[in-house]
């Protein structure tokens, strides 16, 4: 393999990586900004008790497992 070959096979591993660090934030922009627009249409649509309520559930299943691992030990 002659220098040429190695630079060029270096250039496409690099734009390679680069392209899937791009799709990765775009991806993960998009989804945010997905859950926001999910959350706020509900707090608009008066979904706001709706919301905290979930947002209570998934608090106190978390902090209720924490304990039910923690006294199992």
């Amino acid at each position: 393999m002659d220098h040429r070959t190695f630079t060029a096979a270096k250039c496409a591993i690099a734009f390679v990586r680069f392209n899937a660090w791009l799709l990765l934030v775009l991806g993960t922009l998009t989804l945010g900004y997905a859950l926001f627009a999910e959350f706020t249409g509900h707090l608009l649509r008066g979904g706001a008790f709706e919301l905290g309520l979930g947002i209570f559930g998934l608090a106190w299943t978390s902090s209720r497992r924490r304990k039910l691992a923690s006294s199992s030990t």
